[in-house]
């Protein structure tokens, strides 16, 4: 099952510069070791503020991502990389999040109606 790691940031207005450079070291470190390149996003209204990025990379499944992390944590570059990051954001949030996909409705629906058994077998015992 595909799904979704989400970083969200809070960057300071005076450190975007940077932070720009740094996603574009970062791709190119990514995209060495297959990892999908990121689509990215700033807030436009809400509880947030354009000072907001969203970093979003969609992963074929759990081993994917997880055979991915472990090349990125044991590479010295992307370690530097990972450190780095770190001087240019406020806030930090990462999500994992299912992709649903439109083609396999009735396999999501099969999942939510097995988990709503299981919850309402918790509730009855």
């Amino acid at each position: 099952m595909r799904f979704m790691y989400r970083q969200t940031q809070n960057i300071p207005f005076e450190k975007w510069l940077q932070e720009l450079e740094l996603e574009r070291k970062t791709d190119e470190e990514e995209a060495r070791l297959g990892h999908p390149i990121p689509r990215r996003y700033r807030y436009y209204s809400g509880a947030e503020n354009s000072q907001t990025r969203v970093h979003e990379r969609v992963y074929e499944d759990f081993e994917a991502f997880g055979k991915m992390f472990e090349a990125w944590a044991d590479d010295e570059i992307c370690q530097k990389i990972e450190v780095e990051r770190h001087n240019y954001y406020n806030w930090e949030r990462e999500e994992l999040l299912y992709v649903d996909e439109p083609i396999d409705i009735e396999a999501l629906k099969k999942e939510l109606l097995s988990q709503g058994k299981q919850i309402a077998g918790i509730y009855q015992d």
